[in-house]
């Protein structure tokens, strides 16, 4: 049975890791994504590389985009600026509380 701890919980993200497996499911609307460590931080590190004005569209419903790919050819992520400010800084934070969970 899984025994998590929170890494991060805000208005759109929760981010948790799992004693036991040593997961780390990273919850963003209606978007679940499970990582070992080292997959969180390489995912960490392409969130960071990507600049949300480069990778922006239009949308159909007038609405600017960001689109994310995944590992998956045939799957992408879009978010809003807001949406992509907010997931960042949960990553940033989950990062944070894992460093600090490891110290104690």
């Amino acid at each position: 049975m899984c025994e998590t701890r929170v890494l991060n919980h805000g208005n759109d993200a929760l981010v948790s890791y799992c004693v036991h497996c040593k997961s780390i499911y990273f919850w963003y609307n209606n978007l679940l994504l499970t990582f070992t460590h080292d997959s969180f931080q390489v995912f960490r590190e392409m969130v960071n590389e990507i600049e949300f004005e480069e990778c922006a569209t239009i949308f159909p419903d007038g609405i600017e985009r960001a689109v994310m790919h995944s590992p998956c050819k045939s799957i992408r992520f879009t978010f809003t600026w807001g949406e992509w400010k907010r997931m960042k800084a949960a990553i940033e934070d989950a990062v944070l509380m894992e460093q600090v969970y490891a110290c104690m």
